[in-house]
């Protein structure tokens, strides 16, 4: 974990990417919009079920999936 910078809004901050990538896809099934792109950083996507990997604390992606 030595290249992540972590401050105390570290974990508020994921959590609200993650919602947005939540709130991106409940709009496309529910057919509120036609497609959508998350425009987040970092995205998350190397991210581990258990474990944060370099700049990425969760993984957005089953997050939105398993929410939904």
């Amino acid at each position: 974990m030595d290249s992540i910078y972590l401050s105390k809004n570290s974990l508020m901050c994921v959590r609200l990417l993650a919602r947005g990538a939540i709130e991106a896809c409940r709009g496309i099934l529910n057919s509120y919009v036609k497609n959508a792109i998350i425009v987040i950083r970092p995205p998350g996507h190397y991210a581990k079920h258990n474990e944060p990997i370099g700049f990425y604390l969760f993984n957005n992606v089953p997050i939105a999936v398993k929410a939904y």
